[in-house]
């Protein structure tokens, strides 16, 4: 079965100008086909202009840990999009993000794989910083808990869960996630890569299905804040015209 390459990254825009930030994710996005982005702030402008190459699902709630997903226009069609709002257990969507000053939300988005023919779930998230204080670390454990919920209510497709977890992958709050989705770094064994303050907290997890298959990893430094960009390359089978008309998927 023919085989195509898939590329999904994730990385923080932090504190650069808008058109430094759009430079540089215009640069990640020439080899990438899904990026997370994470603390992005206030951006609409920025947004805006990406929208034109791209498609962009950004949330316009009021704080500074805004995410944000990015799709190749040529490769991706039919995206929709879902917000999660962690700290209250519901979704709101689809469509565009809540209008709410909260920083415990999770983007879910679908999009099907015109090269493919496949769909995915694409997740983004940042999560809260487990290491700064006993509440801080029940929240993420919450978080990763709901965020199994809505792996579990949709097993029918390959996920990818992205962003800056505040934590690396062997950290006890993440064990849930360990039973559901792979994590790029574990699976290619230690040195993990090193992402921030020689630590690996930009991650990319994959849910396992049969026909993907993890061949690359690399940390990309020309990135738009005091983290690294982090990404991976999979290898994907092509679904078939037919196999692809039947489920709908074409």
């Amino acid at each position: 079965m023919t085989e195509a390459t898939l590329r999904v990254a994730t990385y923080n825009i932090g504190p650069d100008s808008d058109a430094e930030a759009i430079r540089k994710t215009l640069k990640l996005m020439e080899d990438y086909d899904a990026l997370g982005l994470c603390e992005t702030g206030a951006r609409d402008g920025m947004m805006r202009a990406l929208r034109q190459k791209f498609h962009v699902l950004y949330s316009k709630e009021m704080n500074q840990k805004r995410i944000a997903l990015v799709l190749n226009k040529q490769r991706f069609s039919d995206v929709g999009a879902h917000w999660y709002l962690m700290n209250e257990g519901g979704y709101v969507g689809p469509g565009a993000g809540p209008d709410r000053q909260y920083d415990r939300y999770m983007l879910w988005a679908t999009a099907l794989d015109t090269v493919t023919r496949r769909r995915y779930w694409f997740a983004v998230k940042h999560l809260v910083a487990s290491i700064q204080n006993p509440r801080r670390d029940k929240e993420a454990e919450e978080d990763i808990r709901r965020t199994c919920r809505i792996l579990d209510d949709h097993p029918k497709y390959a996920c990818f869960t992205v962003g800056d977890f505040n934590m690396e992958p062997d950290h006890n709050n993440l064990a849930p996630l360990r039973k559901r989705m792979d994590e790029t770094a574990m699976e290619f064994g230690k040195p993990w890569p090193d992402t921030h303050d020689k630590r690996h907290i930009d991650h990319v997890w994959f849910r396992d299905k049969p026909y993907l298959r993890l061949v690359k990893q690399e940390v990309i430094p020309e990135n738009p804040a005091d983290h690294d960009a982090y990404g991976v390359t999979f290898r994907v089978k092509v679904r078939s015209k037919v196999a692809a008309t039947l489920r709908g998927e074409k």
